[in-house]
């Protein structure tokens, strides 16, 4: 499962969550403020949407929460995340 993310940033994690039918572009707006307020962001392409894969299976709550833990883990992404919606 390959999910396509935009990373920019240092400092502490901000994970940007898009909507139904969003994708990580919906940040643009928002995530170069917070890179100047000093925070890390990271801004996926959820599971299904852009330029992510899309799999069959795999929708449920617990499936996408596993996707996010992974992406952190592989961006070494350690320590408290603020998590926006």
């Amino acid at each position: 499962m390959k999910l396509h993310y935009r990373a920019a940033g240092i400092g502490k994690i901000v994970l940007l969550i898009h909507g139904w039918l969003g994708t990580s572009h919906t940040w643009r707006h928002v995530a170069p403020r917070l890179v100047d307020a000093g925070f890390r962001v990271i801004a996926p392409d959820m599971r299904g949407y852009g330029d992510s894969d899309k799999p069959a299976t795999g929708y449920d709550g617990l499936t996408l929460v596993e996707d996010l833990r992974q992406l952190l883990a592989q961006t070494n992404s350690a320590g408290p995340v603020h998590v926006v919606g």
